[in-house]
């Protein structure tokens, strides 16, 4: 499934449409694809939304670009990305500080073939 990039603060970024499974249904949140983050992380009150349980969730400290270190509480959770549902454990936190949900490598990446195309401003999500 093909995507084309959303102008964000002036500039194309490669955001895309990811649904979450939550108790009774499944939520749509508009994610920034980071190539260089390890896990999926968004805010904690997504975790709210979604009615996931932080006490049963693994805690950890999470080292960002910049070097700050921020405790995320990793819960496996449903995703669904171009119709592909899968489990994938997802990080929810307090300390995001920024103003978009990330999509990192760790159990999204290996479920597609991911074609960037800086070009054409597409990214494409191929499942396997």
């Amino acid at each position: 499934m093909k995507f084309y990039y959303v102008e964000f603060d002036g500039e194309h970024l490669p955001i895309i449409p990811v649904l979450l499974k939550g108790r009774n249904e499944w939520v749509g949140f508009n994610t920034f694809i980071d190539t260089g983050a390890t896990y999926s992380l968004f805010p904690i009150d997504v975790a709210e939304v979604l009615g996931v349980d932080l006490n049963s969730s693994k805690s950890c400290s999470v080292t960002l670009g910049d070097g700050k270190q921020i405790e995320v509480y990793l819960h496996e959770t449903k995703v669904s990305i171009a119709n592909k549902e899968f489990s994938a454990r997802i990080g929810f936190t307090p300390e995001l500080g920024i103003n978009f949900n990330i999509l990192g490598r760790k159990g999204i990446f290996n479920q597609f073939k991911i074609i960037f195309d800086e070009k054409s401003k597409t990214i494409e999500f191929i499942p396997y």
